[in-house]
């Protein structure tokens, strides 16, 4: 299971690398003529330190198929939490902003919840 989580997350990185080497800027001078210049690389590190900081948090519970799947479901969760606040945002929906910021603290709490339930579970 957990090879597969690891090919499927190598698969993503690099279409997402494929695509990221792909977008270009379009720069306007001030005579009105464009420039077109690649986008810059994605910041170093950024990956392996997220992956680093999740186990260093979970440990050996990142063993536990359930644990992987909870934490599947929270990157869901959260992926479209911020959805939706960029759309507020540019909306300029500043309850909608409060009402999102809400329920982010919720699922994280929920998620803290299902892992203590989770250890102790695996400390049975």
């Amino acid at each position: 299971m957990v090879r597969t989580l690891a090919l499927i997350g190598a698969i993503a990185f690099s279409f997402q690398a494929q695509g990221d080497a792909k977008k270009e800027v379009v720069e306007k001078k001030l005579d009105g003529s464009t420039t077109v210049a690649p986008a810059p690389p994605p910041s170093a590190g950024t990956r392996e330190t997220q992956v680093a900081l999740i186990r260093a948090r979970y440990g050996v519970l990142l063993r536990d198929p359930a644990v992987l799947a909870e934490l599947r479901l929270h990157a869901r969760r959260v992926a479209r939490l911020d959805a939706m606040e960029r759309v507020a945002t540019s909306a300029g929906k500043a309850a909608l902003l409060t009402r999102i910021a809400d329920l982010r603290q919720r699922e994280d709490a929920r998620l803290e919840k299902r892992i203590t339930f989770l250890k102790e579970q695996a400390a049975k």
